[in-house]
């Protein structure tokens, strides 16, 4: 554990929290999908969960292990299929990222709006975990929760 190597990665994670923000709105035209109640302590409490937890199981479990089997298993490994395939299942992990936001107790009210909205900072989030790791995207999706639910 290095101080140095923690404070780069969170002020990563703070940027690309920014870059994803600045996207979704761009994408989907506006600048929030609905209107959101500051949490206070249990929003960044919240946040911080979110962020592990679902990197952990959107990014790295489904998305990470699917594009593994898909190009390995179906041996496209360094090819243009392979490519495409994995590209294809990271929208798929996405869709399944944004859609996981409308089930349970906790459900969100469906919107088109709000589906895009998530779809596309999913797909943020895995070039995030792609081409930086996973904990830059962990960092980027926990500050991009606080900015929604305590600022």
């Amino acid at each position: 554990f290095r101080v140095s190597k923690f404070v780069q990665i969170a002020t990563e994670g703070v940027v690309y929290a920014l870059v994803m923000r600045a996207a979704g709105a761009y994408v989907v035209g506006r600048m929030f999908a609905g209107h959101v109640t500051p949490h206070g302590f249990a929003g960044i409490v919240m946040s911080l969960g979110a962020g592990f937890y679902e990197e952990l199981t959107y990014r790295a479990l489904l998305f990470g292990l699917g594009s593994y089997f898909l190009r390995t298993v179906l041996f496209a490994r360094g090819t243009i299929r392979g490519a495409i395939m994995t590209w294809t299942w990271a929208l798929a992990c996405a869709a399944a990222f944004s859609a996981m936001h409308y089930v349970g107790p906790l459900a969100d009210t469906f919107t088109l709006q709000s589906f895009v909205f998530r779809m596309v900072l999913g797909m943020a989030l895995t070039v995030i975990f792609v081409f930086r790791g996973f904990a830059a995207a962990v960092w980027a999706h926990a500050f991009y929760d606080i900015w929604v639910l305590v600022l």
